[in-house]
């Protein structure tokens, strides 16, 4: 097989774009939760309103270990690998959402090609390698980072069936349309825009036997969490968070997520998806997208013989709208659109080619693709954006995720923590709490932190070193209410213990905004204020911009 060197050099291009820093990007979303839970293969987290079957149980079922309460588990599972490999750091976080983007690139050229020509895959890639989407849906380590990789090769082995009508490809294409399904349910669009495209191309189809045990595996690769949601169901009347919201099953144990579900106006949900879009695409390449989906929405209807391969992306993409535009349209979902968005704009691209002037054309996409790549490296790259127009700043981009997090956290590896020992799995909440009290007992150290600090960070820079290390991290506010005292410093100063951490939120970057005017950040506040009265020393961390971000204090009582 001959190396293309065109397109070795666009995935080269686009694997450094997104890698070079993804060890500077805190994990102050989502993506915390994601990697807290996968590093240790462990669903909980620290939320009252979102309960999940470690605080249900004394004895964890066999069957949770199968999936999470809230998403289906091979995301976690392709994590937890490369936390193996690299460590429990940012960079093993989200360096598997770095090499699935750049292999989604790959077949994105190769549906490209396959199903209209090499021009329109060299297009699509090279767009993808530039765009502001592509690269947080890179370095963002969402669930749809991964995603979007098997639904990609589930379109390249649908245009393979297409092309060959061999049997073969039947069968590869259900294996990832399960895939897709196994990392995130959104991807139900999928066999949904393929039995369309059957229904209007292919009826006979229905008759193989093929089809139907390509149907058997697709259910045999699920069974993990049709499995996991049986013993949900036997056992707490609900299924997955996910799967309840779908189906509107009210519980307690989701609490915080019962305004989530499906609606039914679908056309408020496309217009928060077109909105996003304008929102994370720059001006020219969302007008050349709105112009994509019309042309080819043209040449479905107007072709006779080739209107199929037209078809196949407009059937995914409109299923995907669809699907999106009843679940919510959040912003982080446009990521599994982007194979259809390039893939409809590479095609536009290379049929213009014979139609406008070749200079012109030349000139008009150096332009557009270059606004973009601007629009990205000012959105993603730099250390400050130059500008927050909507003009050349996405409203959803990796700069705003640099807040100083992984400064504090090397800090704390380095001089505050070390020692941790290896991480183990906890059997049950009784069993973090009691390992935690018997390092205090032997260590003779506390570690407090402010309670205001943002949420999902907190769980993956300090949930992470009390569950799986048993390292004593506790909220300041939180832990004297638990213990039922004013101040937990002094009942653990009572009980023999004389040194003391506090990890105190400076910025107001770093803190929840929910808990900016709360009890909890006034308690944290007024302790830091003590302490600097007394005199007490303190390590300040700042962040890239050389901002003070946190302070660390270390005192002892005696």
């Amino acid at each position: 097989m001959k190396l293309d060197k065109k397109l070795l050099a666009i995935l080269l291009f686009a694997f450094i774009l997104w890698v070079w820093n993804i060890g500077s990007v805190d994990l102050v979303s989502d993506d915390a939760l994601y990697s807290f839970r996968a590093l240790g293969w462990h669903d909980y987290l620290a939320a009252e309103g979102q309960t999940t079957p470690f605080q249900w149980f004394d004895s964890f079922p066999w069957w949770a270990n199968l999936s999470f309460h809230d998403a289906p588990p091979l995301v976690f599972a392709i994590q937890k690998i490369f936390f193996v490999i690299f460590g429990d750091n940012p960079f093993g976080a989200r360096l598997p959402f770095v090499l699935a983007m750049a292999a989604t690139l790959y077949f994105v050229f190769l549906i490209g090609k396959e199903l209209h020509s090499k021009k329109a895959g060299y297009l699509a890639c090279f767009l993808m390698a530039i765009m502001s989407l592509a690269a947080y849906g890179a370095v963002a380590g969402l669930l749809e980072g991964v995603e979007v990789l098997f639904i990609v090769l589930a379109i390249h082995f649908w245009v393979k069936f297409i092309k060959t009508d061999d049997n073969k490809y039947l069968y590869l294409l259900f294996i990832f349309f399960s895939l897709a399904l196994m990392s995130k349910y959104t991807a139900v669009f999928l066999p949904l825009a393929f039995l369309t495209d059957i229904l209007f191309f292919r009826r006979g189809v229905f008759k193989r036997k093929e089809l139907y045990l390509a149907c058997l595996i697709f259910i045999l690769i699920l069974s993990p969490v049709i499995i996991y949601n049986i013993g949900m169901f036997q056992a707490r009347d609900h299924f997955d968070a996910a799967l309840a919201s779908f189906l509107g099953q009210e519980t307690n144990d989701f609490l915080s997520l019962r305004e989530r579900g499906v609606s039914a106006n679908i056309f408020h949900g496309l217009k928060s998806i077109f909105n996003n879009l304008a929102g994370m695409m720059s001006p020219p390449i969302f007008l050349l997208l709105i112009m994509a989906i019309f042309y080819n929405l043209h040449k479905t209807v107007k072709l006779s013989n080739s209107r199929e391969r037209y078809f196949v992306f407009l059937a995914g993409f409109v299923w995907a709208l669809i699907v999106l535009a009843m679940g919510g349209a959040g912003s982080r979902f446009l990521i599994i659109l982007i194979p259809f968005i390039v893939l409809l704009i590479g095609i536009l691209l290379a049929e213009a080619n014979f139609k406008i002037n070749q200079k012109i054309l030349f000139i008009l996409a150096a332009i557009i693709f270059f606004w973009e790549l601007a629009y990205n490296i000012n959105s993603n790259f730099l250390a400050s954006p130059a500008s927050e127009s909507f003009l050349v700043y996405s409203q959803e981009n990796i700069v705003g995720r640099e807040l100083g997090f992984n400064q504090l956290d090397k800090y704390l590896r380095a001089e505050v923590l070390p020692g941790r020992g290896r991480i183990t799995r906890p059997k049950n909440v009784a069993a973090v709490d009691a390992k935690a009290i018997e390092y205090i007992e032997e260590h003779g150290v506390v570690y407090f932190f402010d309670d205001s600090i943002n949420w999902f960070a907190h769980n993956w820079y300090f949930r992470r070193y009390l569950n799986y290390y048993g390292l004593p991290l506790a909220p300041f506010s939180e832990q004297a209410k638990t213990l039922g005292v004013a101040n937990p410093i002094k009942y653990f100063a009572d009980a023999g213990v004389k040194d003391f951490y506090f990890i105190y939120g400076v910025a107001d970057a770093v803190i929840d905004p929910k808990k900016i005017d709360s009890p909890a950040r006034q308690a944290s506040k007024l302790l830091a204020q003590m302490l600097d009265g007394q005199g007490v020393k303190h390590q300040e961390i700042k962040n890239h911009l050389g901002q003070a971000a946190f302070r660390v204090y270390q005192f002892d009582i005696k």
